[in-house]
């Protein structure tokens, strides 16, 4: 009989939790990048969506970015240092199978295995000595490499609710002869695509909400060089949104934004950067999920497609026009109602691969908008 109050514990904790597991998982990944092939340490951010088709394995497909630099050398004032000069852009997509051998009310243990679309843009500095006894010129290399990759990973989730869960990710990648591993921290959130369980139901006229958005951004190329700057720009556009139950929002805007970036002239060493600036006009076609954590309070997040429209770039007074492409990127951010009409929001936008032959880096930029509601439930 003494036994009976620590055996109900130990079955509560042990006992098989895919019963009252949501099938669905969205994944975010935040951590350390490290290739074999380098010494320094880089970043890296995953996105995954896990569908959970049987109690022990499941289906998941992820998107990363990320970045592996070493800009140092070219501050040292040493010619030979410039060589050790390089900066990495990663973009990985995934698809994995997920086997599940421990799911508990608390814990869940996650083996992945899979391939990868492994692209990595390189930039690093070459030494040309045009003649004897002369200074030395650098040249940077450009490098682009475009693989699939086999990937397998080795995750742990503590479950703080029944939707809500932490973890730790370690994941290796193996593109070519090189091995690149991430660990990190990852945040979950469980949930079921029925409508009774996400309290959704028919849609009135007047539950629609619709209206304008003013935004003021600071934007910058991805993987930028010595004296890359944020530039000040502005964009604007519509926006829609259809409640789906009492905390979340699904948001379709349509906007205008101008965004590019600002070179200053740096000297370093032996290596001159020319001043100039790019400006890039884009449409864009947003879809976001607004989660209501507190009352007033939002966070938002979803993709972004980025449509060009027209730009150009000037570096050392010369003008260059640039060349039609489509970008996909991610949106991240948090908004505060201010009252019943206006809403102050806060966003971080990058892109994340080139929808175009035309391939482009892409950029990244901090937004902050103003929001008027037209329509209010």
């Amino acid at each position: 009989m003494r036994l009976l109050p620590f055996t109900a514990i130990l079955t509560l904790l042990l006992r098989p939790a895919f019963a009252q597991t949501p099938r669905w998982e969205v994944t975010t990944g935040l951590g350390a990048l490290r290739m074999s092939d380098k010494d320094q340490t880089g970043w890296l951010l995953r996105q995954e969506a896990t569908y959970r088709a049987g109690k022990r394995w499941g289906l998941a497909v992820g998107l990363g970015v990320g970045g592996l630099r070493h800009l140092s050398p070219l501050a040292s004032g040493q010619p030979f240092d410039v060589l050790r000069f390089y900066n990495r852009q990663v973009r990985t997509t995934d698809l994995s199978a997920v086997l599940i051998p421990v799911q508990t009310v608390r814990h869940t243990l996650r083996l992945v295995v899979g391939v990868t679309h492994w692209r990595q843009r390189s930039t690093q500095a070459e030494r040309v000595q045009l003649a004897p006894f002369t200074e030395a010129e650098y040249l940077l290399r450009y490098e682009q490499t475009n693989r699939l990759a086999p990937q397998a990973a080795l995750a742990y989730q503590y479950h703080l609710s029944r939707r809500w869960g932490l973890g730790l990710e370690g994941r290796a990648y193996w593109p070519g002869n090189t091995t690149s591993t991430f660990l990190g921290l990852t945040g979950t959130y469980r949930f079921r695509l029925r409508a009774d369980s996400m309290g959704l139901g028919s849609v009135e006229r007047d539950e629609l909400r619709a209206g304008l958005r003013l935004v003021g951004s600071a934007a910058r190329l991805n993987g930028a060089a010595p004296g890359m700057q944020y530039r000040p720009d502005f964009g604007g556009g519509l926006w829609l949104e259809v409640p789906l139950n009492l905390s979340w929002h699904l948001q379709a805007e349509a906007s205008y934004v101008r965004r590019g970036f600002r070179q200053t002239e740096r000297r370093i060493g032996n290596a001159r950067y020319l001043p100039g600036y790019g400006q890039i006009n884009y449409l864009d076609w947003t879809l976001l999920f607004r989660h209501e954590v507190a009352p007033r309070w939002s966070l938002l997040a979803g993709p972004q497609l980025s449509v060009f429209l027209d730009g150009r770039t000037q570096s050392g007074g010369r003008f260059s026009p640039i060349g039609s492409h489509s970008i996909g990127g991610l949106v991240i951010g948090t908004l505060v109602n201010l009252n019943d009409r206006l809403a102050l929001d806060a966003r971080y936008h990058r892109d994340l691969l080139s929808l175009s032959t035309n391939q482009s880096g892409g950029l990244h930029s901090f937004q902050l908008g103003l929001s008027y509601a037209f329509v209010n439930p």
